[in-house]
């Protein structure tokens, strides 16, 4: 056997991924040829040394081969106009030169690429052809044009294209320390280029960081149309799971099966790219001893953790490109595009890069992205809830009573009949919580369709089991109540209390926590006296067999309610009740916060920010676990008390801060996220910059219908602090006019209002509208004369 068959011999030990049956392969076929055997067992390795344990795309083969074997003695040489300058890549079929074109009256750089000496197999020269036809089609800033092609005198096909100085796209973004937005905006530029290509029928099949350069100038550069090909040529059988060429650690589950090929390949390895950019890992992490069945499993079977999770779990050098990114920035929005790109089936992913990056854009943009339309949705992928109700202790207690269930039908003398209502509760629960996947769940149904569906599952799956269907509706309505689906919620928690009531006593744990449940809900309402009345008939029942932490939740809750009545030594009282009850929760910062709220409303500032600041530092202690509406609680009512104190320059930083945490906890769309837009823009009144608070009221009063009902203050509060802004800021007399009515609504409102809050905020408002009606329809931009009265809205738990 010679080495004329190394070429083939090359080609069909790399389509063997398992190491042990590679070498017997080697061992069969080379005989007692140990030379042969030798050298190809040297390409072997050097093409596993090169950073892809299969074999990669023409213009970027490995480069731990020799360069005097792959051509370094063309060096000075010249192949058709071009110069070869020196070797940039080489690998076990070919070569990458830096290459300069000399003619007559100019010179030019380019990258030469050229088939090694015999490996001109048919089928590479065929590659090289086609690759050499397509971008001759191409002509884009952020792709790499062909400059010249031909034949050398020894029939080996070549190519020359633009020379990109540049660092892969990853490498660059680890080494410039690139922000989330910095990475969004070098992504973008790169699903332009490739955008550009669909649109001229062009699939790229093997987008990866080492096939996008960044160029000194910053801006991405698309190489290597190795694998490309016309969409009208894409058959099926054209890329197999034998075939070598592909990268695998971004080879999308069609390609790997040697299915059809469309624009959803490109967008799945994007997503596979985007993963990396933000994480510094790759979703999946491929081995040289894997097997070719274990390979397919894992990219065709298996789902990635979320890029959210992944931060920072990769090793080494990996993990350094996602060091400046902490995983809340990844949660929601960012989670569900790769998520998208990342669907095994290619009908789920986004039908064209160009909507991949429309989305991003609205990413970036602050608005609602479209593989979510319904922007409720984004509460609840969340599910950061109001204090000690959140998703966590919902879905908890949901499996725990599912578990305790199995377990306890197995010691009944009705093994059989409760063992069919444990397997009737599990299916309902895996069809429930399948909502909640990102991966599974219909991206257009909203959380509260699903919430729906799952109470119209219990009507249908639990009649006659009144305990489990009470159990399972309380924690359904729950989750409704923290997502503000109030009418819907109230339906499944007043359903709850009268399966259970005629079952239990007054004094049943899992009563009260319905009644406790109810008891919330008049406080969303801002029905604070029913509220109380709720509380204390609950407090009234509770004894010592009652578990501390669900005593501490009703005490801090009614704490609350109380601090909203201005009752705040009563709420003091409560929230110390709850301390003492619970003094390692997690939830004794929500308590801390509850408590410099009352000192707050009494007047003691210093002791406020006090408590305040104590529950900022528990919380930024516990890291990214102490990201939550916690923390953005605590940052915005620490701002308010600065902002009393004419502080104002120091306070806006934490309203902003606040506001940035509760766009990662709650999404672009929710009522939390309202409210700081409204304190922002309440700040920057009482700051005399009007322009810049206006663009933040008009956020507010576009987002609080949604949640909030007319007569809500808070919504009250916002339309008058906007047109307070108009008012500042506008020559329109027609928006002038509209302010004025806007404002006079409002206080007209508030004079019927007996409620303490509502009379807390009618002093200014009535300032602001003598001001405007005083001025009629001049615009009179002027100091605002009532910036140091400062009624305020302060976050509770």
């Amino acid at each position: 056997m010679s080495s004329n068959q190394i070429p083939d011999l090359f080609e069909k030990a790399l389509a063997i991924s398992d190491q042990i049956a590679r070498e017997a392969y080697v061992v069969r076929e080379c005989g007692n040829d140990e030379d042969l055997a030798q050298e190809l067992r040297s390409l072997l390795t050097a093409h596993e040394q090169a950073g892809e344990f299969l074999e990669d795309s023409a213009i970027e083969e490995a480069a731990a081969i020799l360069p005097s074997v792959l051509g370094s003695n063309l060096i000075g040489q010249f192949i058709g106009a071009w110069r070869v300058d020196s070797l940039v890549q080489a690998g076990g079929m070919g070569s990458v030169f830096r290459a300069t074109r000399i003619e007559d009256d100019f010179t030019q750089e380019g990258a030469l690429k050229l088939v090694r000496v015999g490996f001109e197999t048919p089928e590479l020269v065929a590659r090289f052809s086609r690759e050499r036809r397509l971008l001759a089609t191409v002509e884009h800033p952020n792709i790499a044009r062909l400059l010249d092609g031909g034949t050398t005198e020894e029939g080996l096909p070549w190519l020359a294209m633009e020379f990109v100085d540049g660092l892969p796209i990853d490498v660059y973004a680890s080494t410039k320390e690139l922000s989330l937005r910095e990475r969004l905006e070098l992504f973008d530029g790169l699903t332009e280029a490739i955008a550009y290509l669909h649109e001229n029928l062009i699939t790229h099949r093997d987008i990866k960081a080492s096939n996008v350069l960044v160029d000194r100038a910053g801006r991405p550069r698309v190489l290597d149309f190795g694998i490309a090909n016309l969409l009208d040529d894409a058959a099926p059988s054209q890329h197999t799971s034998a075939d070598r060429r592909l990268s695998l650690s971004t080879t999308s589950p069609e390609q790997l099966r040697g299915q059809a090929i469309s624009t959803a390949t490109d967008v799945y390895s994007l997503g596979v790219l985007l993963y990396q950019l933000l994480t510094g890992d790759l979703p999946y992490r491929l081995s040289a001893s894997m097997t070719a069945r274990e390979i397919e499993e894992l990219i065709c079977e298996r789902v990635p953790p979320l890029a959210s999770q992944s931060i920072g779990a990769a090793p080494g050098v990996q993990e350094s490109a996602g060091a400046k990114l902490r995983p809340g920035a990844l949660r929601g929005d960012l989670d569900t595009i790769v998520a998208t790109c990342l669907q095994k089936d290619p009908n789920r992913r986004y039908r064209t890069v160009t909507e991949l990056r429309a989305d991003l854009q609205r990413y970036r943009e602050h608005r609602p992205i479209n593989a979510r339309p319904d922007s409720t949705v984004y509460q609840a992928s969340k599910f950061v809830l109001r204090h000690w109700r959140g998703l966590a202790a919902t879905i908890a207690t949901i499996l725990a009573l599912a578990v305790g269930l199995a377990m306890a039908v197995w010691q009944a003398d009705e093994a059989r009949r409760q063992r069919d209502r444990a397997q009737a509760m599990n299916e309902f629960m895996q069809e429930v919580l399948a909502e909640a996947d990102p991966y599974e769940a219909d991206l257009n149904k909203t959380v509260r369709e699903a919430l729906q569906e799952a109470s119209e599952l219990l009507d249908a799956r639990f009649q006659g089991q009144p305990r489990l269907e009470s159990s399972l509706r309380t924690s359904v309505g729950s989750v409704q109540l923290s997502l503000l689906d109030l009418e819907t919620g109230e339906a499944n928690l007043l359903r709850a209390r009268d399966l259970l009531q005629p079952l239990v006593s007054s004094d049943n744990e899992q009563l009260l926590n319905i009644n406790a449940n109810l008891a919330w809900l008049f406080f969303e309402r801002e029905q604070y006296q029913d509220s109380i009345a709720a509380y204390e008939a609950i407090l009234s029942q509770f004894n010592d067999g009652h578990e501390a932490d669900f005593r501490a939740t009703t005490y801090n809750d009614l704490g609350l309610v109380l601090a909203e009545e201005e009752r705040y030594q009563e709420a003091l009282d409560n929230y110390d009740r709850a301390l003492v009850l619970a003094p390692k929760s997690k939830a004794v910062p929500a308590t801390l916060i509850n408590m410099g709220y009352v000192h707050d409303g009494l007047g003691n500032l210093e002791e406020a920010k006090d408590y305040y600041q104590q529950a900022i530092d528990i919380l930024r202690s516990r890291g990214e676990d102490g990201v939550g509406a916690d923390l953005a609680y605590s940052l915005n009512n620490y701002g308010n008390i600065l902002s009393q104190q004419d502080r104002d320059d120091e306070a806006l930083p934490f309203y902003l801060e606040s506001l940035s945490v509760r766009y990662q906890v709650y999404g672009e769309e929710a009522d939390a996220v309202a409210f700081q837009h409204m304190n922002i823009g309440r700040l920057l009144l009482d700051m005399e910059r009007p322009q810049e608070a206006l663009a933040h009221l008009d956020t507010a009063v576009r987002m609080f219908p949604k949640f909030r009902d007319e007569d809500s203050i808070r919504l009250r509060v916002a339309r008058a602090s906007h047109a307070r802004a108009l008012l500042l800021t506008t020559k329109d007399l027609e928006l002038r006019a509209e302010a004025i009515d806007s404002l006079d609504n409002v206080v007209t409102a508030l004079k019927t209002d007996s409620t303490v809050r509502s009379s807390r905020f009618l002093g200014q408002f009535v300032g602001w509208l003598e001001e405007a009606r005083s001025q009629g329809s001049t615009y009179q931009p002027q100091k605002n004369q009532l910036a140091n009265q400062k009624p305020k809205l302060v976050d509770g738990i």
